[in-house]
């Protein structure tokens, strides 16, 4: 068999660029945070940090200002803390640490409105508290 000959050039190449694939996208995707939601191993992490000050420096897009309210124009999310919407914004999130939260999440401001009612397009940062 002459390796010179075209199909035999052929299999070669399919063959290098499927193992070039393969290794390209073996990855699991773990190693990469998910944008809507702050992992367990990330806020034992920052344990002593508020949960306010992990947010800003882990995922600040979830305190970019959306939407828009008639009456005050620019909306942020609201904060939900075990299911209890809070009145004091995210400044509750500043009397709360990292190592009494179980989980945080960002709800898109449709899903929030669909979960919640209105006045949600900012969006919501859902806390869950350690029981």
């Amino acid at each position: 068999m002459d390796l010179r000959t075209p199909a035999v050039r052929l299999v070669a190449a399919v063959f290098l660029m499927t193992a070039a694939w393969a290794c390209a996208s073996g990855g699991s995707g773990t190693d990469r945070p998910d944008a809507d939601r702050i992992s367990a191993a990330e806020l034992e992490a920052d344990q002593e940090r508020d949960v306010l000050t992990l947010i800003q420096r882990l995922r600040p897009r979830w305190l970019q200002t959306r939407g828009s309210d008639t009456f005050s124009g620019q909306v942020g999310a609201t904060v939900i803390i075990d299911g209890m919407q809070q009145q004091s914004g995210l400044g509750a999130l500043r009397q709360i640490r990292a190592v009494e939260v179980e989980s945080v999440e960002f709800m898109n401001a449709r899903d929030a409105t669909t979960r919640y009612g209105m006045n949600m397009a900012g969006g919501a940062i859902l806390v869950t508290m350690k029981r």
